[in-house]
């Protein structure tokens, strides 16, 4: 689009501003659209194997990772692993999927390793408050106190 204002003579300047861009963009996609066509700017295809999956599938991988829990699959480790999920697309889908896939599959899903939440049994909220509340304070103070 900007590259059709630009061959219908608005400024530049006033493009890039309007698109957020440079007008050295403008003024290069201006003359490329000049020299080969409007057309000669449309995106081209990326080079490479196309992926195994297509978006409806991914977005299927995505509401089974972040809707649920590999327990409920009776499966003893609790935490969604490359493994786990490679496992479940061939079963579910039947497309065998390499652990770099998946992890390249779960980036672009926006889905970022996380560390499971360790807290002991024993833990005891109440006793945890009065510690902060009291003994930390006085630790603090005398720790002022003790800067040179």
């Amino acid at each position: 689009m900007a590259a059709q204002h630009y061959l219908e003579g608005e400024s530049p300047t006033r493009i890039a501003a309007s698109y957020g861009v440079s007008a050295v963009s403008v003024h290069r996609w201006g003359k490329q659209a000049g020299e080969a066509g409007i057309e000669s700017l449309s995106p081209k295809p990326k080079p490479g194997r196309p992926r195994k999956l297509t978006r409806e599938e991914e977005d299927e991988v995505f509401r089974w990772v972040v809707g649920g829990d590999p327990r409920q699959l009776r499966l003893d480790f609790g935490l969604w692993i490359r493994k786990i999920i490679a496992d479940e697309i061939e079963r579910r889908l039947g497309i065998a999927i390499s652990l770099t896939s998946v992890g390249e599959l779960l980036h672009r899903l926006g889905i970022s390793p996380q560390n499971p939440l360790r807290r002991a049994y024993e833990r005891d909220e109440v006793a945890m408050k009065e510690w902060v509340n009291k003994r930390y304070q006085k630790i603090k103070k005398c720790r002022k106190t003790q800067r040179p």
